[in-house]
């Protein structure tokens, strides 16, 4: 695991990392930028307001990225960012930075979305079911011949045994999504596809890998958009089945490599 020196906040630390291929823009690729991966997100997240006082949603603490031109997957763009802890049942912003890391690597280059990892403090997080339902009826406007098969990964405190639960898993999350959501427990181990090796702010879970669960699924379609709300599904369901104060990582990921 990497550790990036990063410390958790005392009210909520949240990270969050898109993974594919990438490609700098040719007018871009012969010079140096002014911006790096963490101004533009900070630039980024300010554009939408998500830092914007009375309320904001997050408090930018950092960001990086890989753009190491290749097809080879890699950590392309991440944001670590406290959450306020004192704002009431607020929805953790995982879509909101998700879309302020997807809005960075596409402003830089040709990006091929392969993976999504976010860590995530369980404490703060609320029942966020009627958001959820409003999601996938966003998502089942979808050409229907787009849905991809899905690996997602949970992992948590291992106190919470979530290869036992994997069943109650999977059916709190299936209750989540649409009816073609097909939620069905994997094989153990540690099937990554679709993401680098190294996830930035896994050491704030524990590696063992009987602390993780992964899940077979269907999306409507692979974006990061969906993976975010695919990851949100998961999350709300492991609030409901295995409560949890500590730190939980969940994964997306295509089976086909994505796209």
């Amino acid at each position: 695991m990497r550790d990036d020196g990063m410390q958790a906040d005392q009210d909520g630390t949240m990270m969050l990392g898109l993974h594919g291929t990438f490609a700098m823009f040719p007018w871009l690729s012969d010079r140096e930028l002014d911006d790096d991966a963490f101004s533009l997100v900070q630039k980024r997240a300010a554009a939408y307001g998500f830092e914007s006082s009375p309320a904001p949603r997050w408090n930018h603490h950092e960001a990086g990225g890989d753009w190491t031109p290749g097809g080879d997957v890699r950590e392309r763009c991440w944001l670590q960012a406290g959450v306020p802890g004192d704002g009431g049942a607020h929805r953790l912003p995982v879509v909101p930075g998700v879309r302020v890391l997807t809005d960075v690597v596409n402003r830089v280059g040709i990006f091929g979305f392969t993976g999504l990892h976010a860590v995530v403090p369980m404490h703060l997080a609320h029942d966020i079911g009627f958001d959820l339902a409003d999601a996938a009826d966003w998502f089942a406007l979808a050409n229907p011949d787009a849905g991809t098969d899905l690996v997602v990964t949970v992992s948590a405190d291992m106190s919470l045994d979530l290869p036992a639960r994997a069943s109650a898993l999977a059916g709190a999350a299936a209750e989540r999504g649409p009816a073609r959501l097909g939620v069905r427990p994997a094989e153990p181990g540690r099937a990554r596809p679709g993401l680098a090796g190294e996830l930035t702010g896994e050491m704030f879970v524990p590696g063992d890998w009987n602390r993780e669960q992964a899940f077979h699924c269907r999306a409507p379609e692979w974006t990061p958009d969906v993976a975010a709300w695919m990851a949100e599904i998961f999350l709300d369901a492991l609030r409901e089945v295995a409560p949890t104060e500590g730190m939980a990582l969940v994964t997306v990921s295509a089976l086909s490599g994505g796209a």
